[in-house]
C-alpha cells in the first residue's frame, strides 16, 4: 500500500472535500475482510472477539482500538460522522488547524467552530501532549516542514477556558471553549497579548548577557511560572507551559537573545517581538483576490543571514495584498530629497493620450532590430553555426514570444518565459522540420506496442507515485501481502478507470497486473516520467497530478489536448530513432515546445543555447519597450546605429552600453540538459553483454565440487561441505547489464553581463533607534535576470513599497518603511529608493492603481502620470536597475524638437517615480565615489637626499657667521690677554689671523661651488658638514690655547721666555685634565661665566662626538647629535665603524650598545635585535641603508592627534619614518614578539603575500646626560614607516572596531585630526567608504591573516589607520600599534570598563575597547568588513 505518511493522508483528506458519494459508495474500494488477517496498525490478529473495522479514509482494516475516532461528515458532503483510524484522524485535525479544510456550514450554537464539532473517543491527556511537544521541539516547526507524529497532539487548553469535554457527551452541550492551537498564529497572538499586558502579564526587565545589557527582556523560567499560574480551574503542568513557550518562540512572537531556537525553562533571556500576522479580512475593493504579501527570497533572508543567502527560485507567484490604509504619520515624515515633489501635486493628472507614439516607437524598434542582428551574429560566429540557421532561430523565438504569455501579475507565473518554452533537440532530420509545438514533446514510449499511439482529444491522467502494492512503513506478513496485492491493484485501477482516462503517465513504476488491465481497457500507459515533465503537462493540459491513486475518493481532474501522438524519429541513415510522445494542441498562452532538427546532438546543443539566449532577448524587449512607453522615452539622435558593437560587452538590452574590460572572463559556462537531446541510440541505453560471466565460483566451492567422494563419513568431506554452504557458492552476484554513459555536451556562449546582476543592497533610516547603524547592513545580492533572486518591478513596488504589511527586516527597528532609504550599488553607480506620503491620493478615489511618471531634477519638468501596464509590471527588477545605472542614450519624448526644453538623460538625470494611493516611491541615480585601496608597500623607497642652491647657501651663511663669531671671539680674548702676557698673545694673534684667512678662502670656495653646481648637492652638503665640524673643533682648540695663556698669566711667570704654542697648549691641557672634576662640580652649582670661555657657535643641544667608549677620536665623525632629535643619535650609531664591525662579527649578543660623549654630554644608544633588523632592512630597502641613515639624521617633534597614551612621536625631516616612544609594557612585549615578527614579515615579502602591518624597521633605547645644562633622556623608541608618506591626506581614521569612547568632536580648524570609529559609523550610511570588489577581497584576506597572526601571539589593542586622499582618490590603510599583549593591566582595564559600560549605571551597554585577543580579532575583522563597502563590478 501507499506509505501512510502525512502527505498521503492529507492528499486523501483533500480529495474528500470534493466527494459527494455516500459511505456505501466508498465501500467498493475497501480492503476485503477475508484477506485481512491482522490489524494494519498494531498487527494484532483478528479473532471472534477482536473484530475488523475499516477506516473510511485509507480503506485499511484495523482493530477497534486503532480505529476509534470520528470526523464530521459535513466537511466531505456526508451525513453524520465518519469512522477513521487514529493516524488519519490526527492528520485531519492538523488540516483543520492549518486552515486546509473549510467549513461550508456557518458557525452555529453560540459561535461553536469546526474544531469544537469534531468528536473523538480516545485521546491522550494534556500532560502527554505537552511532554511530547516539549521533548520534541521540532514538532512546533513551520507547516512547510511539518511531519506529523503519531503520538502527538497540537491542542492545548487556553488558560481560563473550559476543560475538554467528555468524549461521550454531545459537542453542543458544552459551553464555548477557546483553544490555543500551537500552530495557529492568531490564537498564539491573543495569548501573547495577555502575556505582555501591563499589570497582568509578565514584567519586562533589563538583564545582563555576555557583558551587555538587554532592556525589555524576560527569563524563560518566569514565562513558565506565569503560564502555570494562570489556570484557575485546572492545573497546567510544567510540560504544557514549556510546550507553549516553544510554540511562541517558533511563531516569532519572541526571540532568544542567545539566538537559540529551542525554548528553555531556565535563565535564558528572551526578547518580545511583533511579527506581522496575515490579514484575515478580505479586501472588498480589489479587482482580483490576492494572497498575502511575500517578499523575494533574497530579502526574506536579510534578518537571519545578511552575508550568505541561499539561492532560491524566483517567487513571483504571489501578488501582494493591497490595503487602502495609510502606513505612516504624515506629520513625522523624513526630509524629502531635492526635486522629489517640487511640482504641485494637484497638477498631476493622468494622461489620456496614447502611450505609444508611432514615430518614437518605430525608432526604438529599429534600434532593437539592429541590436538583435548584431547580437545573433556574435552568437553564431562564436558557436560556428551556419548562417542559414539565422532565420530559423529568429522565427522560432518570435513565434514563442508571441504565443506564450506568462501571467506574472495575476496568475503568479514564473518571470522567465524559458520556464514555459521548452527546447527539445531530436538528432538528425532536416532543419526545415524544426517547429513550435503548442504543447509538450518528451522522450517516452508506451509500455506495450498494442496500445493506441494516436488519440484525438485524449483524457490524460497524471500519477505522481507508483501503482503497486506497498506497506505503509509497518510490519506486514508475507501472507497478508500475497492475499491483498491482487485485490489492492484491482481496487486502485478501478478507481482510476472510473474517470475514463485513455492516456496514463506514471512517475515511477506500475505492476504487471496493472499494465495488463490498462492494455485490456485500451488505455495508453507510459512509465518513468520525470516530475518536471508531469508538472509541465499538468500546466499545459490543465490536469491535476494525482498524488496517490488509492487516496482518490472522487474523480481526478484529467487533462486534455487536441492530439496525442506516439512518434518515432528517423535518423539520417534511415534507422529508427527515438520514441517521442507529443501532446499537441494545448493552450498556446500556457507554454510550448520548440522541436529542433537538422544535426547531431552536439550541434543541436549549440543551437539550443543560442535559441534560449535569443528567447530571453526578445522576451525582455517586450517588457522593456513597455517601460519606455510608460516613461515617454525616446532617442535624441534618430540616426543612431550599432557601430562599435564589438567594443561593448554583450547586453540583453539594446541601450545598455558598457565598455569591455580585458580582465573579465569572456566566456560563461551554460550546461545543457541531456534529457532534452535525443538520438537513435538513446533508446537502447541498457544492453546485455553476452560475454559477461553469469557467476563466479568461490574458491571454497571449487574445492568441494572437485573433491572425489569416497566415503560419506569422511571428516574432510563434512568440513568442505560446511565451507561450501557458508560461502554461498558464489563469489559475487552476476552483472549482466552494461549501462552506456550519457554524454553531456557543455556549450560555451559569449558572456552577457546583464544576465547576472551583483548589486549591493542596504537599508537605513535616520528616524530609527538603530541609527546611525544600518537596518540592513550592506551585502551583495546576485540577481539572475528573470530568475533566481529576481522579482518583477511591479511585484517589488506592491509587496515591498506600498504594502501596509511590509515592515523593516530588522526586528529591532520599529520605524515604518516609509521613512527608510534603500540603496542599490553596482559598478560605480547607486540607485536610492526614497518614499514619502502625500496629503491626498494621487488619482483621487482610485487608490488601487499603480501609477508612474518621470521628473527632471534640472528642468523641474514632469511627464504625464500614467498607469503601469502589465508588461511593465512584469519587467525584471534587475533589468530595471541595469537601465538606471548603465543607460545614458534615452531622453524624454520630444527632446529632439527645436522647441524642446529638456534633453537630459531619461534614467540618470530623471527621477523615476511610482505612486499608489497617497504614497510615492522615487528611484534616484547617483555616481559613487569608489576609492582605490593603498596598502603598505613591500619595498620601502627612501628618497635620496636632495638640496637646493638656496638651502645650501642658507646653511653656508649660517656656518659662515658661526665661524666668524669664533675667530672674532678669539681675537677679542687675545687682546684682553695681551695686557698681561704680550709676547704670547702676539704670537697667538698671528696664528689666529692665518687660520681666519684660510677659513675665509674655504668659505669663498664653497660659495663658488654652490653657485656653479647643478646637481642635487649631496657632495656639497658633505663639505658643509666638514666645515661645521671644523668650526666646532676650532672653537674647542682655541679654548684650550686661551686657557693656557690665562693660566700662565695668573701664575706670574714674568721671566718666562716665549715658548712655542704647542708647549703651552700641552701644559694647559694637563692642567685642564686635573681640574675636570672640580669644574664639573662647580658647573652644576654656579652659573657659567663666559669671561674666559669662547661662546659656542652652535646651539648647546648640538654635539660633536669626540669620545667613543671613553676613547678620544683623532678625527671625529662629521655627524652631529642633537639632544631633541633622538633619530640623530640612531643615525650616528648606524654610521659608526663599531656598528659595521658588529654586523660582520660572530657575537652572540642580540643587541648592540654604543656609548659616546663630548666635553659636556654622555650618550647611550642600544640597538635591539641588531642583526635581525639589519637583514629585514636589506630585504625591504632596495637601495640599501645609506638613505635610511641619512633620513634619520634629522627629525622633529610630531604632535599625533587622536592618541591617548601621552607618548612622544617624532617624524624624520623627509617625512618617511615615524619614531614612537614605547611604553614599558610594549617594550617587554616586543622582546618576546620580535622573532615571530621577523619570520612572519619575511615570509609575507618573499611569498608576495599582502600584509597590512606597518613595518617596524628598528627598535632602540636612547639616553643622554648633559652635565652642563642638567638635561637628560632615557626612552625606548621604535621606528616604523610613515603610512601616509607622499600622500596628501585630508581625513584620517584610527579604527579599532569598538564604539566605546571612540568619538571625538570634529574641528574644522584642527588640521591633521585623527577621527575614530564612531565618527565613521555616523557617516557610513549616507557617505560610506566604497571600494571595488577586488580591493575588498584583498583587504579582508590581509586583515584576516594579520589579525590571526597577532592573536596567536596574544596581541591586541591594534588599530587600522585609514587615510583619505582626495587628490589621488586613494584610501590608505595599514595596521599600527600591534605590539601590545593582553597583560594583567589590560585585563584589569577590561574588567573595570566592562562594569562601567554595562548599563548598570545608566547608558547604553557597549563592549570595552580592550578585550581578549581572540575576541578582539573577531570584532576587528568583522568591523573592518563593515566599514568598507564593496561595489560589485
Amino acid at each position: 500500500m501507499e506509505p501512510r505518511s502525512s502527505q498521503y493522508v492529507l492528499s486523501k483528506l483533500s480529495s474528500l472535500l470534493y466527494s459527494s458519494d455516500s459511505e456505501a459508495g466508498l465501500k467498493q474500494y475497501w480492503m476485503p475482510d477475508d484477506i485481512s488477517l491482522e490489524c494494519y496498525e498494531c498487527t494484532s490478529k483478528f479473532t471472534s472477539f477482536r473484530r475488523r473495522h475499516h477506516c473510511r479514509v485509507c480503506g485499511q482494516v484495523f482493530c477497534s482500538k486503532c480505529c476509534s475516532s470520528y470526523i464530521p461528515g459535513k466537511h466531505i458532503g456526508h451525513n453524520g460522522n465518519l469512522r477513521v483510524c487514529t493516524f488519519c484522524y490526527r492528520s485531519f485535525q492538523s488540516m483543520l488547524e492549518q486552515g486546509g479544510l473549510e467549513n461550508d456550514n456557518p458557525v452555529e450554537n453560540g459561535g461553536q467552530g469546526v474544531g469544537e464539532a469534531v468528536q473523538y473517543r480516545r485521546r491522550q491527556s494534556i500532560d502527554q501532549v505537552a511532554q511530547l511537544s516539549g521533548s520534541q521541539p521540532h514538532l512546533a516547526s513551520s507547516p512547510a516542514s511539518f511531519k506529523l507524529n503519531r503520538k502527538a497532539s497540537t491542542n492545548v487548553p487556553m488558560y481560563g477556558g473550559e476543560n475538554v469535554s467528555d468524549p461521550d457527551s454531545s459537542p453542543h452541550s458544552q459551553g464555548t471553549q477557546e483553544m490555543v492551537k500551537l500552530k495557529d498564529p492568531l490564537a498564539l497572538s491573543r495569548l501573547w497579548e495577555r502575556v505582555l499586558e501591563p499589570g497582568v502579564g509578565i514584567q519586562l526587565e533589563t538583564h545582563r548577557y555576555y557583558l551587555r545589557s538587554y532592556p525589555g527582556t524576560f527569563q524563560g523560567s518566569k514565562l513558565v511560572v506565569w503560564l502555570m499560574a494562570q489556570d484557575s480551574q485546572t492545573t497546567t503542568s510544567h510540560s504544557q507551559a514549556v510546550a507553549i513557550g516553544q510554540a511562541l518562540l517558533t511563531a516569532g512572537l519572541m526571540s532568544a537573545v542567545s539566538g537559540q531556537l529551542v525554548f528553555s525553562d531556565s535563565t535564558d533571556l528572551y526578547l518580545p517581538s511583533q511579527p506581522s500576522l496575515p490579514d484575515i479580512t478580505e479586501s472588498s475593493t480589489g479587482r482580483t483576490p490576492e494572497p498575502n504579501v511575500q517578499e523575494p527570497a533574497w530579502l526574506q533572508e536579510l534578518a537571519d543571514s545578511p552575508f550568505r543567502p541561499e539561492k532560491k527560485n524566483s517567487n513571483s507567484s504571489q501578488r501582494p495584498t493591497e490595503n487602502k490604509n495609510k502606513s505612516g504619520d504624515t506629520k513625522d515624515r523624513e526630509t524629502v530629497p531635492d526635486g522629489l515633489m517640487d511640482v504641485d501635486v494637484g497638477e498631476l493628472k493622468e494622461s489620456i493620450a496614447d502611450l505609444v507614439d508611432s514615430e518614437d516607437s518605430e525608432l526604438l524598434e529599429n534600434v532593437y532590430q539592429s541590436h538583435e542582428e548584431k547580437y545573433l551574429d556574435t552568437m553564431l560566429t562564436a558557436e560556428s553555426i551556419p548562417e542559414d540557421w539565422r532565420k530559423t532561430i529568429l522565427n522560432l523565438a518570435e513565434k514563442a514570444v508571441e504565443m506564450v504569455k506568462p501571467d506574472v501579475r495575476y496568475r503568479g507565473d514564473e518571470m522567465d518565459i524559458r520556464a514555459y518554452v521548452k527546447v527539445k533537440c531530436v538528432a538528425w532530420g532536416q532543419r526545415e522540420d524544426s517547429r513550435l509545438v503548442e504543447g509538450e514533446v518528451c522522450s517516452l514510449q508506451l509500455t506495450h506496442k498494442g496500445m493506441a499511439g494516436t488519440i484525438h482529444k485524449p483524457r490524460i491522467a497524471l500519477v505522481a507515485e507508483s501503482i503497486m502494492f506497498k506497506d505503509r512503513n509497518t510490519m506486514v506478513s508475507l501472507e497478508s501481502i500475497q492475499l491483498q496485492e491482487a485485490e489492492y491493484v484491482k481496487n486502485v485501477i478501478g478507481k482510476l478507470l472510473d474517470s475514463r482516462p485513455n492516456v496514463v503517465l506514471v512517475e515511477k513504476t506500475v505492476t504487471n497486473l496493472a499494465q495488463e488491465i490498462f492494455l485490456k481497457e485500451g488505455v495508453s500507459l507510459a512509465l518513468n516520467v520525470k516530475p518536471r515533465v508531469l508538472q509541465r503537462l499538468a500546466r499545459l493540459t490543465q490536469g491535476g497530478i494525482i498524488k496517490s491513486v488509492d487516496s482518490m475518493m472522487s474523480p481526478p481532474k484529467l487533462g486534455t489536448c487536441e492530439q496525442f501522438i506516439s512518434h518515432q524519429s528517423i535518423c539520417s541513415s534511415g534507422r529508427r530513432g527515438t520514441r517521442l510522445l507529443v501532446f499537441d494542441g494545448c493552450s498556446p498562452a500556457l507554454g510550448g515546445t520548440i522541436l529542433l532538427r537538422g544535426g547531431d546532438r552536439q550541434f543541436l546543443s549549440k543551437v539550443k543555447a543560442v535559441l534560449n539566449r535569443i528567447l530571453l532577448i526578445k522576451y525582455n524587449w517586450k517588457h522593456e519597450k513597455s517601460l519606455l512607453a510608460n516613461e515617454y522615452g525616446s532617442l535624441m539622435d534618430s540616426n543612431i546605429t550599432q557601430e562599435g558593437f564589438d567594443q561593448y560587452q554583450l547586453a540583453v538590452s539594446p541601450f545598455i552600453k558598457v565598455l569591455k574590460n580585458d580582465s573579465l572572463v569572456s566566456f560563461a559556462v551554460e550546461a545543457q540538459d541531456i534529457s532534452d537531446i535525443a538520438e537513435n541510440d538513446q533508446s537502447e541505453d541498457i544492453q546485455r553483454d553476452s560475454n559477461h560471466p553469469q557467476y563466479q565460483l568461490h574458491n571454497r566451492c571449487k574445492d568441494f565440487i572437485k573433491m572425489k567422494v569416497t566415503s560419506l563419513t569422511d571428516d574432510e568431506l563434512g568440513d568442505k561441505q560446511a565451507l561450501f554452504r557458508a560461502a554461498g557458492w558464489r563469489l559475487s552476484p552476476p552483472s549482466p547489464l552494461v549501462i552506456k554513459p550519457k554524454v553531456n555536451y557543455t556549450v560555451l556562449l559569449p558572456e552577457d553581463h546583464t544576465e547576472n546582476l551583483s548589486v549591493q543592497f542596504s537599508m537605513y533610516s535616520k528616524q530609527s533607534h538603530v541609527a546611525p547603524n544600518y537596518c540592513v547592513s550592506p551585502w551583495v545580492v546576485n540577481m539572475q535576470l528573470y530568475g533566481t533572486l529576481d522579482i518583477g518591478l511591479g511585484d517589488f513596488l506592491d509587496s515591498l513599497c506600498f504594502s501596509s504589511d511590509y515592515s523593516c527586516p530588522n526586528k529591532q527597528c520599529s520605524t515604518l518603511p516609509l521613512h527608510h532609504t534603500r540603496r542599490f550599488c553596482h559598478a560605480g553607480g547607486a540607485v536610492s529608493l526614497h518614499m514619502q506620503q502625500l496629503e491626498a491620493p494621487i488619482m483621487g478615489e482610485d487608490t488601487d492603481r499603480l501609477m508612474m511618471w518621470k521628473y527632471c531634477t534640472s528642468c523641474e519638468m514632469i511627464t504625464n502620470i500614467v498607469p503601469v501596464s502589465d508588461s511593465t509590471w512584469s519587467l525584471s527588477f534587475a533589468m530595471f536597475l541595469h537601465l538606471l545605472m548603465h543607460e545614458n542614450q534615452l531622453v524624454r519624448r520630444g527632446a529632439s524638437r527645436p522647441d524642446a526644453t529638456c534633453s537630459h538623460s531619461l534614467h540618470q538625470e530623471h527621477l523615476t517615480c511610482f505612486g499608489k494611493g497617497d504614497q510615492v516611491a522615487t528611484f534616484r541615480y547617483s555616481k559613487l565615489h569608489v576609492w582605490d585601496i593603498a596598502t603598505p608597500p613591500d619595498k620601502l623607497i627612501i628618497p635620496s637626499p636632495c638640496y637646493s642652491k638656496e638651502n645650501l647657501m642658507m646653511i653656508l651663511m649660517d656656518y659662515k657667521k658661526a665661524g666668524s663669531a669664533v675667530y672674532s671671539s678669539v681675537l677679542e680674548k687675545l687682546h684682553q690677554a695681551k695686557v698681561e702676557n704680550a709676547d704670547t698673545a702676539c704670537g697667538l694673534m698671528n696664528d689666529q689671523e692665518g687660520e681666519h684667512q684660510a677659513y675665509r678662502e674655504r668659505v669663498e670656495n664653497l660659495e663658488e661651488r654652490i653657485n656653479a653646481s647643478e646637481s642635487q648637492g649631496v657632495e656639497t652638503m658633505s663639505l658643509l658638514r666638514l666645515l661645521q665640524r671644523d668650526i666646532l673643533m676650532t672653537q674647542q682648540t682655541w679654548m684650550k690655547r686661551l686657557s693656557g695663556v690665562e693660566i700662565a698669566g695668573k701664575n706670574g711667570k714674568k721671566g718666562m721666555v716665549r715658548a712655542n704654542s704647542t708647549e703651552i697648549i700641552d701644559s694647559a691641557g694637563k692642567k685642564a685634565d686635573t681640574d675636570t672634576t672640580v669644574k664639573k662640580l662647580i658647573s652644576t652649582i654656579l652659573p657659567h661665566t663666559e669671561e674666559n670661555i669662547l661662546p659656542n657657535p652652535f646651539p648647546h643641544d648640538i654635539h660633536l662626538i669626540t669620545h667613543i667608549k671613553g676613547v678620544e677620536l683623532d678625527f671625529p665623525n662629521p655627524y652631529f647629535v642633537t639632544e631633541n632629535k633622538p633619530s640623530s643619535l640612531i643615525s650616528y650609531l648606524l654610521s659608526s665603524p663599531s656598528y659595521q664591525e658588529y654586523l660582520v662579527s660572530d657575537e652572540e649578543d642580540e643587541h648592540f650598545v654604543l656609548e659616546v660623549s663630548d666635553l659636556t654630554t654622555k650618550f647611550y644608544c642600544c640597538s635591539y635585535f641588531t642583526k635581525e633588523f639589519h637583514q629585514l632592512r636589506q630585504l625591504i630597502f632596495p637601495n640599501g641603508e645609506q638613505n635610511f641613515v641619512h633620513s634619520l639624521s634629522d627629525c622633529s617633534r610630531w604632535e599625533a592627534m587622536g592618541g591617548k597614551s601621552g607618548l612622544l612621536f617624532y617624524k624624520t625631516r623627509d617625512d618617511r619614518f615615524v619614531l614612537k616612544q614605547m611604553s614599558r609594557f610594549e617594550y617587554q612585549s616586543f622582546l618576546d614578539f620580535a622573532p615571530h615578527y621577523f619570520q612572519y614579515l619575511q615570509q609575507s615579502i618573499q611569498s608576495e603575500t599582502k600584509t597590512l602591518l606597518g613595518k617596524i624597521v628598528g627598535v632602540f633605547k636612547i639616553g643622554f646626560k648633559n652635565s652642563a645644562t642638567g638635561s637628560g633622556m632615557n626612552m625606548e623608541f621604535l621606528i616604523m614607516e610613515n603610512l601616509f608618506y607622499g600622500k596628501e591626506v585630508t581625513k584620517s581614521y584610527d579604527l579599532k572596531g569598538s564604539v566605546r569612547n571612540r568619538l571625538i568632536n570634529e574641528g574644522e580648524s584642527q588640521s591633521g585630526q585623527v577621527l575614530l570609529d564612531e565618527n565613521l559609523v555616523r557617516v557610513s550610511c549616507e557617505s560610506p567608504l566604497y571600494i571595488n570588489q577586488q580591493d575588498k577581497e584583498v583587504l579582508n584576506e590581509a586583515v584576516r591573516r594579520d589579525t590571526a597572526f597577532l592573536a596567536s601571539h596574544h596581541m591586541m589593542d591594534y588599530s587600522l589607520l585609514a587615510g583619505i586622499c582626495d587628490k589621488d582618490n586613494k584610501l590608505v590603510v595599514g595596521i599600527i600599534d600591534y605590539i601590545r599583549t593582553f597583560t594583567w593591566d589590560k585585563k584589569l582595564e577590561t574588567l573595570v570598563k566592562s562594569v562601567k559600560s554595562s548599563g548598570v549605571f545608566g547608558g547604553q551597554a557597549k563592549t570595552p575597547t580592550v578585550i581578549n585577543p581572540d575576541l578582539y580579532q573577531m570584532r576587528f575583522t568583522d568591523a573592518m568588513n563593515r566599514y568598507f563597502s564593496a561595489v560589485p563590478e
